[in-house]
């Protein structure tokens, strides 16, 4: 989540947007000069929401800027938002293409979408094991079948200008290894960054 803030490279101005925030852990990793009123957290789950509310309420966020939502169809319709952080989410939403055309529709100009999740790289097949824990992971909480590049096809107008792994870089036996199928991912507008080299999902 630290690693995601810092690509993030939040400003005091900056209007932020967390998509699928859950219980609200990323309001701890965010720099001290963070605009808070400017911050919306959005869930899809009234659980989620209600302890993100809670959450909210120790670093000085105001609750009502923590809300249900559905990244499929964002509840804005001139609001824009600098900078657009999926946390553990992408992977969670039924179409996240259309949450990502969503997210590209309320960007404002020159910002940039951060993505954090359990993500397949491009060109890396399949495989057995990854198949079977996704048949009950996607019950559960996560498809973690996708790749992100394929889930930005129809969107055009968008590109990954980082893409990378976080193997080795989580504290803990076990997150060391599930590091390895964590990614982070930068994304901004064709228009907005004309000479911002554009990645492939893949390391």
């Amino acid at each position: 989540r630290l690693r995601a803030m810092e690509l993030m490279d939040i400003q005091s101005e900056d209007r932020i947007l967390l998509v699928g925030e859950g219980s609200g852990l990323d309001f701890e990793c965010l720099p001290e000069h963070t605009n808070k009123i400017a911050l919306r957290a959005f869930d899809f789950s009234p659980e989620m929401v209600r302890q993100s509310k809670i959450k909210a309420r120790q670093f000085e966020i105001p609750e009502d800027n923590c809300f249900v939502g559905d990244a499929q169809k964002l509840p804005f319709t001139h609001e824009k938002f600098d900078k657009i952080y999926f946390p553990l989410s992408i992977a969670s939403i039924p179409n996240p293409t259309l949450a990502l055309q969503e997210a590209e529709r309320v960007l404002a100009i020159g910002g940039k979408i951060v993505i954090f999740d359990k993500l397949r790289d491009e060109d890396v097949p399949l495989s057995w094991k990854r198949t079977a824990l996704n048949a009950i992971t996607k019950c559960v909480f996560a498809d973690i079948s996708r790749n992100l590049g394929s889930m930005l096809e129809p969107v055009p107008t968008l590109k990954i200008v980082h893409y990378e792994s976080l193997k080795d870089k989580l504290d803990g036996i076990f997150a060391r290894y599930a590091g390895q199928f964590y990614r982070v991912a930068v994304i901004t507008r064709r228009v907005d960054y004309p000479d911002q080299v554009e990645v492939n999902s893949k390391l």
